[in-house]
């Protein structure tokens, strides 16, 4: 215990003594008076500060490079330097737009007393409408000798008016016709004097179609993808001729179009009504009225198909639905697709397709193609059960294109041209159908030198297979067209037609009597050609030669046409 507060003690005495050392020192440096109080009785050590050996010093970071020194290795090379020729800088100016005139004349007279006219008056450029007048005449004195009268003369008169906007445009047009014929086909010296004063004459034999034909289309432009574009038009047409025909044809149709993504989707539909009121013949001799028939048809139509495309190909593939409407309805339905793959840039494109359709025959129609029929003729509709074609087309460059192509089509009710056996003459044609299978190769080529040469040349080669007629009677077996304009320095212009028509299979006609078998007749040249040289912009001249071979050729049995004729005229412009 004793040894403890010893201890205690020491410790005690060695504090002071230290921290009166410190206490003087601290005074010498401050001159400051400081009180330093501690209590307690722990033992308190003061740790041991080592002093450092190491002094601090400055590293410089320069140091002395070495020198650096290259060697260069001379080597030659050989500049072989071609200037490359640089073309001289065009520049394209816009040439100002042709300027047009509001009125157009051509006229002309020939040998047979042809005269011709044609007058166009219209309107000039604008953004929002253009209007015009058309009329047309064309007649002869025929001049055919040993035949009847042979004499003719087409009329025209048309008017159209255009409204257009960005987003939607207005068509209408109306036209009128007044066309005259003879049923020429006879030779007056066959017959006694009787029958040329009587069923011969000229009045018994003329016939004159008049013709009135409005129509109006409404069409949409829409751009934007989400619209549909519309396309309606409404036509109606009436026909009469000097034998009690009286025709009223009435059309309503339209077309609906969607893009969606890549496909473009169609809805066509229509429906039309013909209403033909004809003449019942007592006999052919006399072309006397007994009594008037009507024949009423309608045909409707709703094909709906999409088409699409991509780089080299494009698909089309539809449905048509179409009735035949008479006292019942029949209705058909036919395929409706055609697909193509361009090869080479478009050099050459192969494509094929089917399809079908009923085909309208009217009045109209068929003496469009044969003006000759007579008036109590029976009207079909032509059922198109099928059209399977294929074939190659294509560019091989910018002046020369061409297209290949081979079709078989099956017609129900296929209209065909005889001589009526019925009249006593048989210088006019009735209507007789017939199931036909036709084969058809075509080939079409066309070369374009800008507006200084265009040349155009297509051939057709037909194949009938007939079900119950001996032979496609008036039908030839091949046609051959040739043409092409030339313009020499925008000063002359030479303009050339060659058609060549094949073998045309005919009935035999004996005046009255009904005689079997048939005969051919034989292919025919026609050659025109003619010039045009112009004086001013505005003033020219035209001399057309026709039928240059002389063939008073028959394309329809017994009724030949004129042989070499000439037309001259003048055409202006104001």
């Amino acid at each position: 215990m004793k040894n403890n507060t010893a201890i205690q003690s020491f410790n005690t005495v060695r504090l002071l003594i230290i921290l009166s050392f410190l206490l003087v020192v601290i005074v010498a440096n401050s001159q400051t008076d400081i009180t330093i109080t501690a209590q307690g009785d722990a033992e308190r050590k003061v740790p041991f500060t080592e002093r450092l050996t190491v002094l601090p010093k400055v590293i410089d970071t320069n140091f002395n490079a070495y020198p650096v020194s290259y060697r260069l290795i001379p080597v030659y090379v050989d500049l072989n330097l071609i200037p490359v020729t640089i073309d001289p800088v065009k520049l394209t100016v816009l040439e100002p737009l042709q300027k047009l005139y509001k009125g157009y004349f051509k006229g002309g007279v020939g040998n047979f007393l042809n005269t011709f006219g044609d007058f166009y008056y219209a309107s000039t450029r604008s953004k929002e409408h253009a209007w015009g007048i058309n009329m047309k005449h064309f007649s002869s004195q025929g001049g055919l000798k040993n035949l009847g009268e042979n004499s003719f003369s087409d009329n025209l008169v048309s008017a159209d008016y255009q409204y257009f906007k960005n987003k939607y445009s207005i068509i209408a047009d109306v036209r009128y016709e007044r066309n005259a014929i003879n049923y020429y086909g006879f030779n007056p010296a066959n017959f006694s004097e009787d029958l040329n004063s009587t069923v011969l004459s000229k009045d018994a034999n003329f016939q004159r179609f008049n013709i009135v034909e409005s129509e109006v289309k409404y069409q949409t432009h829409y751009k934007d993808s989400l619209k549909v574009n519309t396309n309606l038009g409404l036509t109606y047409r009436f026909m009469d001729d000097n034998r009690a025909v009286a025709e009223h044809y009435i059309k309503v149709e339209g077309e609906e179009m969607k893009l969606m993504k890549k496909e473009v989707y169609y809805l066509n539909y229509s429906v039309d009504y013909n209403n033909f009121f004809h003449p019942n013949f007592v006999d052919g001799l006399s072309r006397r009225i007994d009594s008037r028939s009507t024949q009423e048809n309608g045909i409707l139509n709703i094909n709906p198909n999409v088409r699409t495309s991509e780089k080299n190909w494009s698909v089309r593939i539809g449905l048509a639905v179409q009735a035949d409407i008479n006292e019942s309805a029949k209705f058909h339905f036919f395929p409706d697709a055609e697909a193509d793959y361009r090869l080479f840039n478009d050099v050459f494109v192969p494509y094929a397709g089917v399809k079908g359709g009923v085909q309208r025959n009217s009045f109209y129609s068929l003496t469009r193609e044969n003006p000759f029929i007579t008036s109590d003729v029976n009207l079909l509709n032509t059922i198109n059960n099928y059209s399977i074609y294929g074939g190659v087309r294509g560019s091989i460059s910018s002046k020369i294109s061409f297209n290949l192509n081979a079709k078989v089509d099956k017609f129900e009710n296929f209209a065909l041209f005889v001589n009526d056996q019925q009249n006593f003459v048989g210088n006019g044609f009735k209507i007789i159908y017939d199931t036909v299978v036709q084969t058809t190769f075509s080939a079409q080529a066309s070369y374009t030198n800008y507006e200084k040469l265009k040349i155009y040349l297509r051939g057709e080669y037909f194949l009938y297979d007939m079900n119950r007629e001996e032979q496609a009677w008036n039908r030839p077996n091949y046609t051959v067209t040739l043409s092409g304009v030339y313009d020499l320095a925008d000063k002359i212009l030479v303009r050339s037609e060659v058609f060549v028509v094949g073998d045309r299979p005919v009935q035999n006609i004996c005046y009255g009597c009904l005689i079997e078998g048939y005969q051919i007749l034989k292919p025919f040249v026609d050659f025109n050609l003619g010039f045009e040289y112009r004086y001013t912009q505005r003033l020219s001249a035209f001399l057309n030669f026709n039928n240059i071979v002389s063939r008073k050729y028959q394309y329809w049995n017994a009724l030949p046409v004129q042989g070499f004729n000439v037309l001259g005229g003048i055409t202006y412009r104001f």
